[in-house]
């Protein structure tokens, strides 16, 4: 026991817990807890209550003063939640399907790891994306200060293509398996591409396979 601050009970840990918790008074709401761990748990303060069975299998917690809910039937597999402060929903039946909705970010996942959505949206930019492993991979960004737009679109092992802005590039049979990086591409996988080219308002780069074509125009000349 510490006054002002806990009063706290064990038989045979871990097996039996009571708690009171937060007990300092001055607006803060006291924690009520207790254990027959793991087979059945209980937490509550102010307007909050948990329950946990055989945990950290089964769980329900909910908050009637923010609205929140939260069900864990089995944790990690299934699990929703709604409502709280911030109005995040998350809803996951892994790995068949998850998806989670908060201020500026839903994100939504379909046989896990193999697809996935993505939608942010800030003060700065609102971009899109998706995966679909190994075969697609794309994303779309618009800056909303500047108002320039970006994107990449890329199916594996056929085709590649990304723009920003006056610059733009894509690619025919594009081997690198990886998520858009320079490293793979540079060093391992570009001397086998079929074809591809690079271009911008005064500038365009076009090599073929094993170098056997490039050309290069820009402003005053044409190799």
């Amino acid at each position: 026991r510490w006054e002002g601050r806990y009063d706290r009970t064990y038989f045979l840990w871990p097996l039996f817990h009571w708690q009171r918790n937060f007990l300092g008074g001055d607006g803060e709401e006291p924690e009520t807890v207790w254990w027959f761990w793991p087979f059945l748990g209980h937490k509550e303060r102010g307007t909050y209550r948990s329950w946990t069975c055989l945990w950290p299998l089964f769980g329900f917690a909910r908050d009637e003063r923010s609205g929140f809910w939260a069900l864990d039937f089995p944790f990690f597999l299934v699990r929703l939640q709604r409502g709280g402060p911030d109005g995040t929903k998350r809803t996951r039946f892994w790995p068949l399907y998850s998806r989670l909705e908060t201020p500026g970010l839903e994100i939504t996942n379909y046989l896990w790891p193999f697809v996935h959505l993505r939608h942010e949206d800030s003060a700065q930019a609102e971009r899109d994306a998706a995966v679909a492993i190994p075969f697609w991979q794309s994303w779309d960004r618009r800056d909303k200060v500047t108002g320039e737009a970006s994107s990449f679109r890329k199916l594996w092992p056929l085709y590649r293509y990304e723009d920003q802005g006056d610059w733009r590039s894509g690619t025919l049979l594009e081997l690198d398996p990886f998520f858009r990086n320079d490293l793979v591409p540079r060093h391992l996988t570009s001397f086998f591409r079929l074809y591809e080219w690079e271009e911008e308002p005064a500038f365009r780069r076009e090599p073929a396979l094993l170098g056997l074509y490039r050309r290069e125009r820009g402003r005053r000349e044409d190799l």
